[in-house]
């Protein structure tokens, strides 16, 4: 009884954490960095903020940076702010693995110092139906995927392939954090705007 009684609690806590910080700008519980700082989450951010007038000129060829949309100087900054506060938090940080277009490895590398490009995180722009599907298939194994003891796996890449993995839009800079199930799927635990590591990182 005992036992049922906790398994009950567990389930009611983890509930009460996904509704109270699912919602964009909702307050961030304690609960959720505790999550981030044990690890074994997966943290995907959609990419720094870009410069608009810019457009993805040459889609065939994502390490073209003169001829795509960038990051502008304050979402290169925005990137910046994100990792500082994310090691002062003591988040820690395992695997990186971003799209091969430069907005998003630029945000990794400047954030975290290391990227990882993979073609299945890349944008879904101009491919047919079935890749898209692929594509949206292949993140949510990678947002299912366990990582490495300790650690959280970060994702950088786009709103388009999130919105088809997971079901909702970030906004950019924005991260959602998602925690493996063990069972080939995952729990969305909540969303954090660039803005607020900084006061989760300054709160007492």
């Amino acid at each position: 009884m005992i036992q049922r009684r906790t398994l009950i609690v567990g389930l009611l806590l983890l509930v009460g954490l996904a509704s109270n910080c699912w919602a964009k700008g909702a307050p961030i519980p304690a609960e959720l960095i505790t999550a981030l700082k044990q690890g074994g989450n997966v943290i995907f951010f959609r990419h720094a903020a870009t410069d608009h007038s810019q457009k993805d000129m040459d889609t065939a060829h994502p390490e073209n940076c003169a001829a795509q949309r960038g990051l502008t100087d304050d979402g290169r900054q925005q990137s910046k702010d994100i990792g500082t506060h994310l090691r002062r938090l003591g988040i820690p940080v395992g695997d990186v693995y971003s799209s091969r277009y430069c907005r998003c490895t630029e945000t990794a590398e400047l954030a975290f110092g290391k990227a990882t490009p993979t073609d299945d995180l890349t944008s879904i722009q101009n491919l047919s139906t079935f890749q898209v599907a692929q594509h949206a298939r292949n993140l949510r194994q990678r947002l299912s995927a366990a990582p490495a003891p300790g650690t959280n796996t970060v994702l950088v890449s786009h709103k388009e392939l999130f919105q088809k993995a997971a079901g909702f839009i970030i906004d950019e800079g924005e991260a959602a954090v998602l925690a493996p199930d063990g069972q080939g799927g995952f729990r969305v635990l909540g969303r954090i705007a660039s803005e607020q590591w900084a006061e989760i990182a300054t709160a007492p």
